[in-house]
């Protein structure tokens, strides 16, 4: 079965496989069985649907988008970026602090708890008081100085 006009053989195997892993969770999770013929048009469709994509992107060539820059000696770099999906209303943003080196700056436990302050911070800001916290982190859980009696499960 050709998928792909360009005859790009791995695209056409991740595509078949992506298709089979869909299939199997859909019956696992919902006991739903796809007949054979569902699953080959959907991978059809979809390597239609990704041929035409990716012909109309332009890709960045992975060498233009490594443009990290050491901060000066003795400093450290903050990296920040954000996203945004109005059409599923989510949003994820994130950051890295390296030094002057290039290695990371203190821990994912770190990471979390500022990730966490600033979220709380940023409702503050926009007058929300009630504000429910879910972290998943067990660790910054433990460590936080958080009156335990005031939080809500889930």
């Amino acid at each position: 079965m050709q998928v792909l006009t360009n005859g790009n053989r791995k695209e056409e195997i991740a595509i078949t496989i992506w298709a089979i892993w869909f299939s199997r969770n859909k019956f696992l999770h919902k006991r739903k069985v796809l007949s054979v013929e569902e699953v080959v048009t959907f991978v059809r469709g979809y390597g239609r649907e990704y041929q035409e994509l990716s012909s109309t992107l332009k890709h960045l060539k992975p060498r233009a988008m490594i443009n990290w820059y050491p901060p000066p000696p003795n400093w450290v770099k903050v990296n920040v970026d954000a996203r945004f999906s109005a059409t599923k209303q989510k949003a994820i943003a994130g950051f890295i602090i390296r030094n002057y080196e290039g290695h990371l700056v203190k821990s994912i436990v770190f990471a979390e708890a500022i990730a966490i302050l600033h979220g709380i911070q940023f409702a503050l800001e926009i007058s929300f008081m009630q504000i429910v916290l879910k972290i998943d982190s067990n660790t910054v859980i433990k460590k936080s100085p958080i009156d335990r009696g005031r939080l809500l499960g889930d």
